[in-house]
């Protein structure tokens, strides 16, 4: 259903459609990009594509950092 779905551009109906439709555009996008330079930018523009309708805040990561 999801190949059938991405072959004829048809518009995701459930959450996991919407997941997989996210997911298929997230790697297009990265192979389109993959020479890009790995910056928190790069992947906060992954994390809104893969996040797409599926987030009220879509684009937003919560760092945490340690120390020591």
């Amino acid at each position: 259903i999801a190949k059938e779905m991405l072959l004829n551009q048809r518009k995701p109906h459930t959450k996991s459609e919407q997941m997989i439709f996210n997911n298929y555009h997230a790697m297009q996008f990265i192979r389109e990009h993959k020479s890009r330079e790995l910056s928190p930018n790069f992947i906060l523009v992954i994390h809104q594509i893969l996040t797409e309708r599926l987030l009220n805040e879509a684009g937003y990561i919560r760092f945490r950092m340690r120390f020591g």
